[in-house]
């Protein structure tokens, strides 16, 4: 038996989550009463409100057994009973539910069970102590697997498997929501890939086998090898996203592979006449191998400069300058306009970015860009537009003179060019929008 612990806030959410899962049911609970999910969260904040310091007092479990072992619902409650005792939890609610919709690589079905447990006891308003709450739980784990007759469990999945970050997680779920209107989203590209290794090492296979397979399904892999042609570490990339084996579980590493999945990583001896840049991806196929994390983020860094170069040059022609600044940035336009230059004021470095227009090419001579830069000068772009847009719609309404419409410029302003008190009012309001862009 393994178990996975997780700290949260929201009780609703996480029981939400346990209980919507496909096939999910309630085993037992402690300290607890009604039928529901929504019953039951109201009793969890009930006592969790009596202390005002805790911040997560949601305590999820997740409890994986031997895919062999079967425990009834009795002894289910008696393990989770005596494990959250173990704990020092005694006088703690918790709700315990199987989930039945994993399986295992061999294609087996693999109950496992949740436990959601509130760290604050019925008896007192101070949280249980959760210093070295992991070492604890596997020494209870222990001498739980011994008294219940539990076959041992290989490392957890939590190690050999790192599961996708917050971000890609919470996207997930909510395109997963969306399902319905625009069709299921796909996992995101650790998953994928995960999945796709284990996939194709259901059965014991070599490195060059594996290696093929993945790049049959559009899967790119690069190994290292030392200059004698040892190989010392793996990597993955899809849809022009790399991961390393360490990223994304110990079983993807190549003694991981080896050790987890019974992939014979030995290739010392078969590949010593390459030189040491030489990637085992391109040897077992003339593809080119798929850039690394390096070049990934030089093709970004590059992207990023050739969208907001223009956008600086916009913003220098908006206000008629060669030099901009306020409280972050510094910007500079030199050789005639040819050359655009950006530096961040709290660096005491290089410029963040640099560009030179060579003719119709740009030449980029310094990019350090920041998603934070990016996306304030992306804001920047857009109010840039629609001042533009506005500008155009100013002009297309503009009142006729035998036909032809009145300039409105700043010659035609000083000039006295009229017009009615609604476009002067129309024409002011867009001086003034102009006035407020800020760098």
């Amino acid at each position: 038996m393994h178990a996975r612990i997780i700290f949260g806030n929201n009780f609703q959410g996480c029981l939400d989550y346990v209980f919507g899962k496909p096939g999910a049911r309630m085993v037992g609970k402690h300290q607890l009463a009604g039928q529901t999910p929504i019953q039951w969260a109201s009793q969890f904040d009930l006592i969790a409100s009596q202390s005002q310091r805790i911040q997560k007092p949601v305590m999820h479990v997740d409890l994986s057994p031997h895919p062999d072992d079967r425990m009834s619902d009795q002894a289910g409650i008696a393990f989770a009973r005596q494990y959250f005792q173990g704990l020092g939890m005694d006088c703690c609610q918790w709700v315990l539910a199987e989930h039945t919709d994993a399986i295992t690589p061999e294609g087996k079905p693999r109950p496992h069970f949740h436990a959601i447990a509130n760290r604050i006891p019925l008896n007192q308003t101070k949280a249980v102590d959760s210093s070295w709450l992991g070492l604890r739980s596997q020494q209870v784990l222990r001498e739980l697997r011994v008294e219940f007759g539990l076959r041992p469990v290989r490392e957890s999945k939590a190690i050999e498997r790192k599961p996708p970050s917050v971000g890609q997680e919470r996207r997930y779920r909510r395109e997963r929501q969306e399902g319905d209107r625009f069709g299921l989203p796909e996992l995101p590209v650790k998953v994928q890939l995960q999945n796709a290794i284990d996939e194709a090492t259901r059965e014991p296979i070599a490195l060059p086998e594996l290696i093929q397979r993945l790049q049959q399904q559009a899967i790119a892999v690069r190994v290292r090898l030392t200059r004698e042609g040892v190989a010392t570490g793996i990597s993955y990339c899809r849809e022009n996203v790399a991961f390393s084996g360490t990223q994304l579980g110990r079983a993807y590493t190549l003694p991981g592979l080896q050790k987890h999945r019974g992939v014979d990583c030995e290739i010392q001896s078969n590949f010593t006449t390459f030189q040491p840049s030489t990637h085992l991806s391109e040897m077992s196929n003339p593809t080119p191998s798929p850039p690394g994390p390096e070049e990934l983020l030089q093709e970004q860094q590059e992207q990023w400069v050739r969208e907001i170069a223009p956008i600086l040059q916009r913003l220098l022609d908006h206000y008629e300058k060669d030099e901009l600044e306020n409280d972050r940035y510094e910007i500079h336009r030199l050789d005639e306009g040819r050359q655009i230059s950006v530096d961040r004021k709290e660096a005491l470095s290089s410029p963040i970015l640099g560009v030179k227009w060579e003719g119709e090419n740009l030449k980029i001579w310094a990019s350090r860009l920041q998603v934070r830069d990016v996306e304030h000068f992306q804001t920047i772009g857009r109010e840039l537009a629609q001042i533009g847009e506005n500008e155009v719609q100013f002009l297309e309404t503009s009142p006729e003179i035998d036909g032809e419409s009145i300039p409105c410029d700043r010659d035609s302003e000083r000039e006295g060019y009229g017009a009615s008190q609604g476009k002067q009012k129309q024409r002011t309001q867009l001086q003034r929008s102009q006035r407020q862009l800020q760098i």
